[in-house]
């Protein structure tokens, strides 16, 4: 009762704010709970917002939901979520030698994110809260974290953070841990960058200088723990930092001491001047501007320039970075008009001219077969391929990727359809467009059209089928209890010209009593598969007859228009469970990722996972089968495959201890050609496993001198560099590593 929650919301990213712009009367929305803890909030979401719904009660753990995309009308029931209580920690930041870092500002934060977390699905958000240090005592203090493990960071201004250790937080408790702040950033200095416009370009490495006394000039290494670049093991003095790629302006930064955490602000070194006029000639000075960067292999590609509020003096664009272009200039009322920019050249100054005239546009309706609107249905605008184009095309949808570009659609906007099913598109220019639109499994699309300067197509209609329905049952044993079991369809040979981006089966949870309703979906057989609950495993993919984390239910033909039954009887494969606790060098294990595995040839299939409690029990739920146990903490960057299967029966508990002592040790990692240490290179760990190799989904880092600092249980591993299959083989023994240097 009477528990406050704030939606907040901004835009999602560049696309969605250049396609339906931000509100400028937008205020975040706040309400507070009823006598029975529930609450609903009324709003008009705008287009291009994302949304977080935060719950917070003095005591608990701030509560997070993240909602992606929100239409008018659409109605999101949460469902009851319970707040966690909260713990604390406090402590203080202290010095190399122990003594409290006093007279400076720094912020402490704790952050329940983790690498295993990345693998085992939950809706919660991790904790995240920080708190001031006081500059007097060095002390701090942390409240309200969810339980669980954390990770503790400092930093201050103008510097590099440091990552502390990691703190089991436990409900109702406050734990002391000390923040020691003395580490490598201190004799480091770091460079961060960015570019004007373009976040993503970055100058070439070799341009990039730190000059000082009694050092030779040098490039920077990378900084694993941000991302930055870093130069390292720093003398006390005053650096100088210069960029010189001649594709961005000059840049330099003097006077800059150790331990600290340089911006450099980029700004590129080409220039558009650009003439907008209408057809009689007459100037046009508002105008907005787009580029899209083309040939490149990052996203997004596309970005605002100019948001036309006010003339641009001289027509002068400014900013750009060699390189090719699409620019788009768009005026209120006259719609759009492109150009193309090939081969851009660094300091080069180019004029580029539009005129806007009438403006094109292409407009229709999305219909079903019957007459009847289709509302809220995607339409997007399409380029047609450059070769072999239908409407069965595949389409790579904005900043998205398809290895056989040439034979795609290409998105160039997308609109939704109003309550009459109608959309309409402005062109950017005359030329020839396509049209496709999809509205769960089902799609539409069009052949190509040509569409002339000033042409107003209207009245283009697409059809989506009705589709059809599955109604049906799933009869579960006397008294079995899986609460989430969700079923999921799909058609075979509907799969959608997104591919990749296609929208996921249609999935829905089992009601209390078992039934379920699917669809639509397009006619055809449609295969049906019981899954887990989503804690457990949110996706599902398949190897063979295995389905991870679902078991086949069985197909039913599906009419167009007409409802399929579908009844099914689970009790003989109704879900077991498994119980498993885990010990790390005695103690309980807190927040490692538990799984079970089919190892199908080379295959790892996932059918069950999630993340260890704080008394280190983990609960699986997973069909009748036989498995292999994983338990790992990727954060730590060790793993451990259980050597004996593990056979779980419909319906039953199995239980499983699994114990694991550490042993930490160091390895030198050389060149297999040359011998020479590999410094700050990146190293996968793979586990041997029945002939097989389990790889840790986290790169491990040389140091500068090129070691490996390791605490692994005893067995056999494998290491390779980054990206390459599993090539220096290893023990590790009770006593470390049975040799000492890898080769690789």
């Amino acid at each position: 009762m009477g528990l406050e929650v704030m939606l907040e919301g901004w835009a999602f990213n560049d696309e969605r704010y250049m396609e339906f712009g931000e509100p400028e009367d937008w205020q975040d929305k706040g309400t507070v709970t009823d006598a029975a803890g529930r609450f609903g909030l009324l709003f008009a979401p705008p287009r291009a917002f994302t949304f977080e719904l935060v719950a917070k009660r003095p005591g608990f753990a701030r509560e997070r939901r993240d909602l992606n995309e929100l239409f008018a009308g659409d109605v999101r029931d949460l469902g009851e979520v319970e707040l966690l209580r909260g713990g604390a920690i406090q402590g203080r930041l202290l010095a190399a030698d122990g003594t409290p870092i006093s007279g400076e500002t720094f912020r402490v934060s704790a952050n329940g994110h983790s690498a295993n977390l990345n693998h085992a699905p939950t809706a919660r958000q991790p904790t995240v809260e920080q708190a001031t240090v006081d500059p007097q005592s060095g002390a701090f203090r942390l409240e309200d974290l969810a339980p669980g493990r954390v990770q503790l960071t400092a930093w201050r201004k103008g510097s590099a953070r440091i990552d502390g250790p990691q703190v089991v937080v436990v409900p109702g408790e406050t734990v002391v841990q000390d923040l020691v702040y003395g580490g490598p950033d201190l004799e480091r200095i770091t460079l961060s960058l960015s570019t004007r416009h373009f976040y993503p370009l970055r100058p070439e490495r070799d341009s990039i200088r730190l000059s000082g006394v009694e050092i030779e000039a040098r490039t920077p290494g990378a900084d694993p723990s941000r991302g930055d670049l870093a130069f390292d093991g720093l003398a006390p003095g005053a650096y100088t930092l210069t960029i010189d790629d001649p594709r961005f302006l000059p840049w330099s930064q003097t006077g800059i001491a150790p331990g600290t955490a340089v911006q450099a602000k980029l700004v590129g070194s080409s220039v558009l001047v650009l003439d907008v006029r209408d057809e009689g000639g007459s100037a046009l000075p508002l105008y907005r501007v787009d580029a899209t960067i083309r040939n490149v292999n990052f996203f997004p590609t596309r970005f605002r320039l100019r948001n036309g509020t006010t003339p641009l003096a001289g027509g002068r664009l400014d900013g750009l970075v060699a390189g090719d272009y699409t620019i788009a200039v768009s005026i209120a009322g006259l719609g759009a008009r492109t150009r193309e920019v090939e081969g851009l050249h660094a300091n080069e100054t180019r004029a580029l001219s539009f005129v806007f005239g009438a403006q094109a546009a292409l407009a229709g309706r999305v219909r079903r077969p019957t007459g009847a609107p289709v509302a809220d249905a995607d339409v997007l605008l399409l380029a047609p391929a450059m070769e072999d184009d239908s409407p069965a095309s595949h389409i790579v949808v904005q900043n998205g990727f398809f290895s056989d570009a040439t034979r795609a659609r290409r998105e160039l906007a997308r609109r939704r359809t109003d309550e009459d099913g109608a959309f309409r598109f402005e062109l950017p220019a005359a030329g020839t467009y396509a049209l496709y639109t999809y509205r769960g499994a089902l799609d539409a699309a069009t052949e190509s059209m040509n569409v002339a300067e000033g042409e107003q197509c209207a009245g283009v209609e697409l059809v989506l089928p009705a589709g059809a329905l599955i109604r049906g049952h799933v009869a579960l044993p006397p008294g079995g209890r899986c609460p989430g079991l969700r079923v999921s369809g799909w058609v075979e040979g509907s799969n959608s010209a997104l591919g990749m981006f296609d929208p996921d089966p249609d999935r829905v949870a089992l009601a209390s009593d078992g039934s379920f309703e699917l669809g639509p979906f397009a006619a055809g057989l449609a295969e049906l598969t019981l899954l887990l609950p989503e804690e457990f495993l949110s996706g599902s993919y398949s190897q063979g007859d295995r389905i991870a984390g679902g078991l086949p239910l069985g197909s039913v033909e599906l009419v167009e228009g007409a409802v399929a039954r579908a009844d099914f009887d689970v009790a003989a494969s109704f879900p077991g469970e498994v119980s498993v606790d885990v010990l790390v060098d005695g103690a309980p294990a807190v927040g490692v990722k538990v799984a079970l595995l089919d190892l199908i040839d080379t295959v790892e299939l996932e059918h069950s996972r999630t993340l260890s409690n704080l008394a280190g029990h983990a609960r699986l739920p997973v069909f009748p089968g036989t498995y292999r146990l994983l338990v790992e903490d990727i954060d730590n960057g060790w793993s451990t495959l259980a050597a004996a299967p593990l056979q779980v029966s419909a319906g039953q508990t199995r239980s499983a201890l699994v114990s694991v002592d550490l042993v930490a040790g160091e390895l030198a990692c050389v060149d297999a050609s040359s011998g020479a240490p590999l410094v700050g290179q990146d190293v996968a760990l793979f586990v041997a496993h029945d002939g097989g190799w389990h790889h840790l989904r986290r790169h491990l880092r040389t140091d500068a001198t090129g070691r490996l600092a390791l605490t692994l249980p005893v067995g056999d591993y494998g290491f390779a560099r980054a990206g390459q299959p599993a090539a220096a083989r290893l023990t590790w023994t009770a006593s470390g590593p049975l040799t000492a240097r890898i080769e690789l």
